[in-house]
């Protein structure tokens, strides 16, 4: 979570296992990747396990995201990054 006021928000989603969310509410944050600026607002909320945030759908078809699970590579229009592990 970035230092940025987390707003209310009325959304109700769900994690990537099916389990109802509690959210907090949402934050918007400028952020950099690869080299470019990129502004996205986040839902905040404590995760359930010991795991990392996930970019929605919205991001990644807004940003022309390919993602290649094979050699796990995201490419974000011109962007490629391979995650470290």
């Amino acid at each position: 979570m970035s230092r940025r006021d987390v707003r209310f928000t009325a959304m109700k989603p769900y994690g990537v296992k099916g389990e109802a969310l509690d959210i907090k509410g949402q934050q918007h944050v400028s952020f950099v990747l690869g080299g470019r600026k990129f502004s996205q607002t986040f839902l905040v909320c404590p995760l359930p396990t010991e795991t990392d945030g996930l970019f929605g759908t919205d991001f990644l078809e807004r940003t022309g995201a390919n993602i290649n699970f094979d050699m796990g590579k995201l490419s974000l229009n011109g962007i490629d990054k391979t995650p470290h592990v």
